[in-house]
């Protein structure tokens, strides 16, 4: 910049504008519903002018060391049902993801009683589709090794 009055001219040093991006949240994190002892992920994509903070919250409290893009909850248990944000936040603002709730599915206890007998399931029990069950459509699949009366199959489908 060159500034002139009656005494004269002087030149500025050179400026530089510095123009920053808002931290603001992309993609927002998905609902998620996993069986006790099962693992769930949430991830966001990000976007602003780095450097770029991440701190999840569950039920609008941080968690301690959860300071990246994605969060995963290890064995998931009743006491981790809940809501999970993300706070987003850099220099030139912050923004907060929507609520991706985490639901516990309750254990599945299925008695099938056949021509062997009563065969209680309950945590050995895979089901298929995955996280249902029993339901129209489902199908229960026996684990190998699982204790099952003689006179069962492997699989047993509901229609």
């Amino acid at each position: 910049m060159v500034a002139t009055n009656l005494g004269g001219w002087r030149t500025s040093e050179v400026a530089t504008l510095t123009v920053g991006v808002p931290a603001s949240i992309l993609t927002q994190p998905t609902n998620q519903a996993v069986p006790a002892g099962q693992s769930a992920s949430f991830v966001v994509q990000g976007a602003g002018t780095d450097p770029l903070a991440y701190q999840w919250r569950f039920n609008d409290n941080p968690i301690p060391g959860a300071t990246t893009n994605s969060y995963t909850v290890l064995h998931a248990a009743a006491g981790s049902a809940g809501s999970y944000t993300l706070v987003l936040t850099n220099l030139y603002g912050s923004e907060t993801s929507q609520v991706a709730t985490l639901t516990i599915l309750p254990q599945t206890n299925l008695t099938w009683i056949g021509l062997g007998g009563n065969a209680n399931w309950s945590d050995k029990a895979n089901w298929d589709p995955a996280g249902r069950g029993p339901g129209l459509g489902d199908t229960l699949i026996f684990p190998a090794g699982a204790n099952r009366s003689e006179n069962t199959t492997t699989s047993r489908a509901w229609f």
